[in-house]
């Protein structure tokens, strides 16, 4: 029997490491390429050379509507080394001190994201306003060919709900300017994330560096 064909698998971030995990099972030999010193793409870990802290380079939160993410980490033995909450409640410190809490209530979804946004004290009742008359399309909108901010245009979200709520998601979920991210890829978060159940809009916070959570184990995987 000939041995099985074998494939390369180009950068060694999230998305390479899941092809190349795919690629395996599926019983191929694989080489990994990573131009970079290190790998993890837009996840890796690197040490301080002053304080000798893990420092990460990348998204540091985790959704639990990650599915292909937490699928790749079962696979490599991680998924333990993230917490994820059973809905999602998050507190935010403004400068000057001043903490606000958003935490959606056991409803359904997405009821129970309105229903967060709507006792946060952080939100006027100019910003609620505009948010409930979006509500109804706010998961059915594809934003196609627009960015972030154009699409928070077309639902007349206001700055203050930018600032406070659309901005630190958008940052976190597609790790890029929300002047520059694609519309289309926040609202396919919202649908996942918000759509599905209130398990899936919880937070998974890594106990560990990105880099400790998919190269590291990765190479020793392949291996």
């Amino acid at each position: 029997m000939s041995p099985p064909a074998g494939a390369v698998v180009i950068g060694g971030g999230f998305a390479g490491a899941a092809a190349a995990v795919e690629l395996v099972k599926r019983g191929r030999r694989v080489i990994v390429l990573e131009a970079r010193r290190r790998a993890g793409g837009r996840a890796a870990s690197s040490i301080d050379e002053e304080s000798g802290e893990t420092i990460d380079n990348g998204q540091h939160l985790l959704m639990g509507c990650y599915t292909a993410t937490r699928r790749l980490l079962a696979d490599l033995g991680t998924a333990h080394l993230v917490r994820f909450q059973k809905r999602l409640s998050i507190t935010m410190l403004e400068e000057g001190g001043r903490a606000l809490r958003l935490a959606c209530p056991p409803l359904p979804s997405p009821l129970h994201l309105l229903a967060g946004l709507l006792t946060f004290k952080g939100l006027t009742l100019a910003d609620k306003i505009p948010l409930v008359r979006a509500a109804p399309r706010l998961l059915d909108s594809g934003g196609e060919g627009l960015t972030v901010e154009g699409w928070l245009d077309a639902m007349g979200q206001t700055e203050n709900l930018r600032e406070r709520f659309w901005r630190p998601l958008a940052v976190a979920a597609l790790n890029e300017d929300t002047r520059v991210a694609g519309a289309e890829l926040l609202t396919g978060v919202m649908r996942t994330a918000f759509g599905a159940g209130a398990a899936g809009s919880g937070l998974g916070i890594p106990t560990a560096g990105l880099g400790d959570l998919c190269a590291v184990p990765l190479a020793g995987w392949l291996r």
